[in-house]
């Protein structure tokens, strides 16, 4: 079951792969702007802020899903 859940987890993460790198494509000028004209967007300021922290460290779209879908092999040793 456990080896399932995390099978499951690999699925999501290559799902949601695309989030990241797409935030980054729209800048983070546009992003600010739209956090601080639209009041329910500002609770993302600190999340904006530590995406363009790791800016360097975010691959592609479909680099980040083939890292998602190896999540679970990455983890078999442990």
């Amino acid at each position: 079951m456990s080896s399932r859940a995390r099978s499951l987890y690999g699925q999501v993460l290559a799902t949601f792969a695309f989030v990241e790198p797409e935030l980054i494509a729209v800048g983070r000028e546009q992003l600010q702007g739209w956090a601080n004209g639209e009041p329910r967007l500002a609770v993302y300021n600190h999340y904006f802020a530590d995406l363009f922290r790791r800016q360097a460290h975010i691959r592609s779209g479909e680099v980040e899903e083939l890292l998602g879908l190896l999540a679970t092999r990455f983890r078999a040793p442990a």
